[in-house]
């Protein structure tokens, strides 16, 4: 059975199709769609059949009702009076069908906004990563060049970043900085209960040699979310970070020097998730019981 979207649906239509115990569904502001049948829909609405065009989607047809020729109604088949629909099994494929067609356009609507979020964020982060990597080169030389007043602001640093909280320890390498988490949880305003990320390696670029100031891997899991081997809902596989407007900050701190305060922000960023598409798949990690 084809599905119609009908354009320009009033008050008078929705009435129309509620007391011939037709099921409707909103589709966007003014059109609503109807599974049903195309001499059915024609009678309940009072057309002399249905003028209607070809969508972009396999079985699904688009009515302008202000096109269509009217006619008398035919008398429609009695329903049930307590629901008001059709008591056939018609009626409950008409609302599988509705719901499969929902999520695919839920889908490629995630698919194409997230599509345009990376490509007008990537240059952008691409940039700010160049020149966070220049400022932290040259904060390194100085630190390396004042011997024993860098050696006190590595220690500083060091005492700072393991005072904060869920941080377990930090280790200095040749041109990195290990920072190992407690197991993090996250929340968000569009996601049922707290959700369990797991154990985090941070890892700090102090050289200026990977292709990220910032990377983090989740040692404990990682999800299928909108993407394969998710670390976070905002950490690609390769743990970089999701553009986000925090990240310049982030960096920013990080360049200077100001490690403490750049974890203490990216632990909030990863810990608390935003009311957005990339928020939602926070759904995808296990419940906290």
């Amino acid at each position: 059975m084809n599905s119609f979207i009908l354009i320009n649906a009033d008050q008078f239509t929705l009435d129309t199709l509620s007391e011939a115990g037709i099921d409707y569904y909103n589709w966007d502001e003014n059109s609503i769609i109807v599974t049903e049948s195309q001499e059915r829909l024609s009678q309940a609405l009072g057309f002399k059949g249905l003028n209607a065009a070809a969508s972009e989607w396999d079985g699904i047809y688009l009515v302008d009702l202000n096109e269509q020729i009217c006619c008398t109604p035919t008398a429609m088949p009695p329903t049930d009076s307590m629901q008001g629909k059709y008591a056939n099994t018609q009626l409950g494929q008409a609302r599988e069908n509705y719901i499969k067609l929902a999520r695919t356009r839920m889908d490629q609507w995630l698919a194409q906004t997230l599509q345009a979020f990376e490509k007008t964020n990537a240059k952008l982060l691409s940039l700010a990563c160049a020149f966070f990597k220049k400022a932290q080169l040259a904060q390194a030389k100085t630190i390396k060049t004042a011997g024993a007043d860098g050696s006190k602001l590595l220690a500083e640093q060091y005492r700072a970043l393991m005072a904060i909280d869920k941080v377990k320890s930090v280790r200095f390498s040749a041109g990195r900085i290990l920072i190992f988490t407690d197991i993090l949880t996250a929340t968000a305003p569009n996601v049922k209960g707290t959700r369990e990320l797991g154990r985090f390696l941070i890892t700090v670029d102090t050289a200026g040699n990977l292709d990220a100031p910032i990377t983090c891997h989740n040692l404990t899991r990682r999800i299928k979310a909108w993407r394969s081997g998710m670390h976070a809902p905002q950490v690609f596989a390769d743990g970089k970070l999701c553009p986000a407007e925090i990240l310049e900050s982030i960096f920013q701190l990080t360049a200077e020097q100001d490690l403490p305060t750049a974890i203490e922000l990216l632990l909030q960023h990863l810990q608390v998730c935003q009311n957005d598409a990339i928020g939602e798949q926070l759904k995808a990690w296990p419940l906290v019981l």
